[in-house]
């Protein structure tokens, strides 16, 4: 057995760092306001994936990529179903504790440990691919988003969403009222909707839809407050199309780019 001293030092930040082994899921969906933004991506997912079936006709196969304890997973287990879609899931994690709750969670097969900085995937070997909230975390994003490219199938789907966190509202946040969580987290790229769509087409992705979610309050127990209340999230809403750049999050819908093979 290894010394704790000659642990890998990524596998050391997991330990250290409590949101990498609390378990999201129960964290997630305990509270109203994070429930509520659970289930309105997965609304936006069952669009896209209903949209790409109608299109094909046949089964299709689908990567969670930073699976992470297997929310979105869980969720898209439950759509398939309802909508009796023939569809193979995968989930992959970096985490191994994640990918072992993602996988009793779910009942997937296909939970498995790996770096989306090398995909132990083929070209091509995905109809769709969901990267929800892990490009942020990754100081390579670049290579994280060419390994994705990779691995979907020409005319296929990416559904690629980070926290807008480079607008004004989140630089507030972060360095005026709250800069301790500038200072403690694990974030390092901080997009706004302008820089997001640049690296997706640096990479070789074609935006096809950039979909914005929530807004940004630049205090996180307002914020919490706030969206733990019907009005308050009705009243994000509403901000939402009024300010679109402070939104909190973007959910991108793309495929490869005519260079990457695009038919």
């Amino acid at each position: 057995m290894k010394d704790s001293k000659d642990k890998n030092p990524e596998d050391q930040i997991l330990l250290n760092n409590p949101w990498y082994i609390e378990n999201q899921f129960q964290i997630q969906l305990q509270d109203e306001g994070k429930k509520s933004v659970v289930e309105n991506r997965l609304k936006i997912f069952e669009e896209v994936i209903g949209d790409y079936i109608q299109v094909t006709k046949s089964q299709i196969t689908l990567l969670d990529a930073g699976c992470g304890d297997g929310i979105n997973l869980y969720g898209l287990v439950q759509i398939a179903s309802k909508n009796e879609w023939d569809i193979k899931i995968t989930g992959l994690d970096y985490n191994p504790l994640r990918v072992e709750r993602a996988g009793k969670l779910t009942g997937i097969k296909e939970v498995i440990q790996g770096n989306l900085l090398q995909l132990p995937f083929k070209n091509g070997s995905f109809d769709i691919i969901l990267c929800n909230h892990v490009i942020e975390h990754i100081p390579e994003y670049q290579l994280a988003l060419q390994e994705l490219v990779r691995v979907v199938k020409p005319g296929g789907r990416l559904i690629l969403a980070v926290p807008n966190e480079g607008c004004f509202l989140a630089w507030l946040r972060n360095h005026v009222f709250q800069p301790s969580i500038a200072e403690s987290t694990d974030h390092v790229n901080f997009f706004t909707g302008v820089t997001f769509s640049q690296a997706l087409m640096l990479a070789g992705i074609h935006l096809i839809n950039l979909r914005r979610e929530g807004f940004f309050i630049p205090h996180l127990s307002i914020h919490s407050f706030i969206m733990e209340r019907k009005l308050g999230r009705e009243f994000f809403d509403i901000m939402k199309r009024l300010f679109p750049s402070q939104a909190a999050g973007l959910i991108a819908i793309c495929t490869k780019g005519d260079s990457c093979g695009l038919a």
